[in-house]
């Protein structure tokens, strides 16, 4: 089995890997699997808040 897995967020600048993506699909018979990805930022004030509570709960 043949699987090309195309990692994307949709944006104009993953269109060419889009397209490539589908061409070697074509080219090779092979089953495409898209997984959407995104980068979501980070907080660090309320993570900081829970590991300092939770580190006072275990000593």
């Amino acid at each position: 089995m043949k699987t090309i897995l195309l990692a994307t967020d949709f944006s104009r600048q993953a269109q060419s890997a889009t397209d490539f993506a589908l061409h070697l699909t074509e080219l090779f018979q092979a089953r495409l699997v898209i997984l959407h990805v995104y980068h979501h930022p980070l907080r660090l004030a309320p993570l900081q808040a829970v590991l300092h509570r939770w580190n006072k709960k275990t000593r």
